[in-house]
């Protein structure tokens, strides 16, 4: 009966080595579930790292576009302001010119304009000059040969 008992301690060595090993694939098969589940978790922040990315840039350009437009608005109500300037000016510069007209020979307001717009006694001289050059050539018959 030795051989029995042997037999049976072999048979009980193999069971308890088949039991490891199947407790050990069990292991194995929980590992490689829990990595797959870590592959797809991996998987789905790249997406959302790619979406946060390309949302990022994305307001990056709608910011630059906003600047970008307020500064236009900026300089159009600048000029929009100019514009009503420019119209407000003649307006108000006929009613004081027809003021001062009014109140000013003629030859007073075309010296006054002159040194208004920075010209002096020599200028006016040298404008007579030319104008006085202009009639005197004007009248010149240079006959066509």
């Amino acid at each position: 009966m030795p051989a029995q008992d042997e037999i049976l301690r072999n048979i009980r060595v193999v069971a308890q080595g088949m039991v490891a090993l199947a407790s050990h694939f069990q292991n194995l098969e929980a590992d490689k579930q829990k990595y797959k589940a870590q592959v797809r978790r991996l998987c789905q922040e790249a997406w959302i790292r790619d979406e946060l990315n390309s949302t990022q840039q994305q307001l990056r350009t709608a910011m630059q576009n906003i600047a970008q437009l307020e500064e236009e608005n900026k300089h159009l109500n600048f000029m929009n302001s100019i514009k009503k300037f420019d119209e407000d000016l003649p307006e108000l510069a006929d009613k004081e010119g027809d003021q001062a007209e009014q109140q000013r020979p003629a030859s007073d307001v075309h010296n006054s304009t002159l040194q208004e717009l920075g010209f002096g006694d020599e200028e006016e001289d040298l404008q007579s000059l030319f104008l006085s050059y202009f009639d005197f050539h004007k009248n010149i018959d240079w006959g066509k040969g």
